[in-house]
């Protein structure tokens, strides 16, 4: 459980005896608020997860690409105290700023304060490595070893002839061949354990879309807008945000260097039953061949850790690139299926 660490630089009344048990008794990182948004509190998981940025008195909104959070910060109206008090929930999916995705759940605490509980996406992948990492290093172990050996033995006979020496290199190739397939394999491996260990999302496709104008920013030296589709406010993705948010700014990249045009459209709306996810250019044409190429280029991330090719990604979600022409423009749209609504049992019309 985390552990209740109390702001010292806050001049805000610390909430109540009940608010405060709730907050020891959460799963996650947890954060104080007030009702204008500043972060009266933290724990220690808040403070790790956030990279020290959770300081008293820091407007919780800079934090996250925070979507449905915004809505959150607002004094409860009297009449609705006892419908809204100690315990109401109300969850959505956002990104921290230069980080992960997360579920963010708030917790009413009274009509001063709310509670935001913090959760990974997906359990940290330090919860499914053990087998992968016992296995890694037991294969290590004896091709190292050889290696080692044979370069140490031309370390201490320097004057041995030609051939003896060329022995001794072919023994370092062939062992290190050997580490670089086992460590492929346990990168794969560890791949596979994180596709079984992260189950796909709910996310709101309003705040996908920001989230990901907002990454492709940072990452392209062009301009980059985004616009949504009729009905998206109620559109929700099912998704592994971090890996699709990979997945779409490897594209983006790929597109800015093969066309080099000037803006990049980001569109996310619904076609159909599915969801659309578009990126559209003016430009120089890219052939559908050449991104049938790009599928079989790597995306990483959780610090590269996790690795899977762009058509390991689509097949996780069940989705498909489709290329299109549009008088002088192009786009690749990544067609996915749409999440159904809570409580419902087929896709959301």
């Amino acid at each position: 459980m985390p552990s209740d660490a109390p702001s010292t630089s806050s001049s805000e009344t610390v909430p109540d005896d009940v608010a405060r048990a709730l907050m020891r008794a959460l799963d996650g990182a947890v954060l104080v608020c007030n009702r204008q948004g500043t972060i009266v509190r933290a724990d220690q998981k808040a403070a790790s997860l956030l990279q020290g940025r959770a300081v008293s008195g820091t407007d919780v909104l800079t934090l996250f690409s925070h979507g449905e959070v915004a809505g959150w910060f607002e004094p409860v109206p009297p009449a609705e105290q006892h419908q809204d008090g100690p315990g109401a929930t109300r969850s959505c999916m956002a990104r921290v700023v230069d980080g992960p995705w997360v579920r963010i759940i708030c917790h009413e605490a009274g009509p001063s304060h709310i509670m935001l509980q913090i959760q990974r996406e997906i359990p940290s992948p330090a919860t499914v490595s053990h087998e992968v990492l016992r296995d890694l290093i037991e294969t290590l172990r004896g091709p190292l070893a050889s290696a080692r050996a044979a370069a140490e033995t031309m370390a201490l006979y320097p004057a041995m002839d030609p051939s003896t020496a060329a022995q001794f290199v072919e023994i370092i190739e062939q062992q290190t061949s050997v580490l670089s397939d086992r460590l492929d394999s346990a990168v794969e491996a560890y791949a596979s354990l994180y596709r079984e260990e992260g189950p796909l999302q709910r996310v709101p496709a309003v705040v996908f879309g920001k989230a990901i104008r907002e990454r492709l920013s940072d990452e392209l030296s062009i301009e980059v807008s985004v616009s949504t589709g009729e009905g998206t406010d109620v559109l929700t993705l099912l998704l592994d945000a971090r890996a699709m948010t990979e997945a779409l700014v490897l594209l983006a990249q790929r597109i800015e260097n093969a066309s080099r045009c000037e803006q990049l459209a980001l569109r996310v709306g619904r076609v159909r039953s599915l969801a659309a996810i578009d990126i559209g250019w003016e430009g120089g044409s890219i052939t559908r061949s050449r991104v049938d190429g790009w599928q079989a280029s790597i995306v990483g991330w959780e610090g590269a850790l996790v690795r899977m090719t762009l058509a390991d990604v689509l097949n996780h979600h069940d989705a498909q690139i489709v290329v299109e022409n549009e008088g002088e423009g192009q786009r690749i749209r990544v067609l996915l299926p749409a999440a159904a609504p809570e409580g419902g049992t087929g896709d959301a019309a």
